[in-house]
This record gives structure tokens, C-alpha cells and sequence, in this order.
């Protein structure tokens, strides 16, 4: 959606909307002007996988929903496999792998490596609460901390 500058929550109603202060022609001229900012032509492809075919056609229905199927082509795809149909030099990855509850840390260290591999070759970034994988980067990487819900983590970008 922020690619195609698509407003959240334009397709959705609001609590302050039952209130008798309400202005709802205000509300819809500025509805209608979000509207009209959206870009209506593919400025981005964007790729996106998972190695489980049901998240991937969750994924889908979401996208479809939101009103940006168009721009999204998903594929099945283990991140550990390479990625070589593509030209990594024109491509940013971003990704939310996983954060440790369900892998050993051997497994998460070597997910992590070849994440970071990948986007050493192209561009992107990640957001993880494992924070042991700030270990593994280079100072051509950059970090932010945030909240995904109760978990610390930390958005790791390559410069």
C-alpha cells in the first residue's frame, strides 16, 4: 500500500464517524483527495515468498483485499535456497525472518548469515528480536531499534 500510496484505513469506517460533531462531507472530500493521490501505475514489482504454500495464498487473499494484487508476485521459495533468476543489483529485500521461538540457534545463526549475504548483495533490510545477529553485520549496516509488539528488535539496514 505504500508504494501505491494507498491510504490506511480508506476502506474502512470509524468510531468518530457516529458522532453528531461529525463532519462527514469533510470526511469524504479528504477520502476523495486520498483517492486521487494514489498511483495508479506499477511503479514497483514486488516479489514476495514463503516456504509454506498456505501462508503464500494467505498472503494473496490479504494483498487482494488491500486492493494491490497487481503489484505483488508471489512464490513459493525456502530463503536458504539461492536466488538467482534475479539480478540482485536492482533488488531490495526486506524481510521478517524468524525470530528464534520455533529454531535452535544454530539453525537462526545460519538463517541469518545467508540473509545477510543476500542483502549484502543487493540492498534492503530486516527486522528480528534476534538481537544476537547484530554480531554478524558489518558497519555497512545500520541499526534502529523498535517494538513488534511486546518484543524488542531491531530494523537492520544495509547502508
Amino acid at each position: 500500500m505504500i508504494a501505491r500510496n494507498i491510504a490506511p484505513g480508506l476502506q474502512r469506517r470509524f468510531a468518530f464517524e457516529n458522532r453528531k460533531t461529525h463532519d462527514n462531507q469533510a470526511l469524504l472530500e479528504l477520502q476523495k483527495q486520498a483517492v486521487e493521490s494514489q498511483f495508479t501505475n506499477k511503479i514497483y514489482q514486488i516479489s514476495a515468498s514463503d516456504i509454506d504454500p498456505e501462508m503464500i495464498h494467505l498472503a494473496q487473499e490479504n494483498a487482494q483485499r488491500a486492493g494491490v494484487a497487481d503489484t505483488i508476485t508471489f512464490f513459493e521459495h525456502d530463503m536458504m535456497s539461492p536466488l538467482t533468476p534475479f539480478d540482485l543489483q536492482n533488488v531490495m529485500i526486506i524481510s521478517n525472518p524468524p525470530y528464534g521461538k520455533r529454531l535452535t540457534p544454530t539453525d537462526l545463526d545460519k538463517t541469518y548469515q545467508q540473509l545477510i549475504n543476500l542483502i549484502g548483495h543487493s540492498r534492503g533490510g530486516f527486522i528480528s528480536s534476534y538481537l544476537q545477529c547484530k554480531d554478524m553485520l558489518d558497519p555497512t549496516w545500520t541499526t534502529k531499534k523498535l517494538f513488534n509488539g511486546a518484543d524488542e528488535c531491531g530494523f537492520y539496514t544495509k547502508k
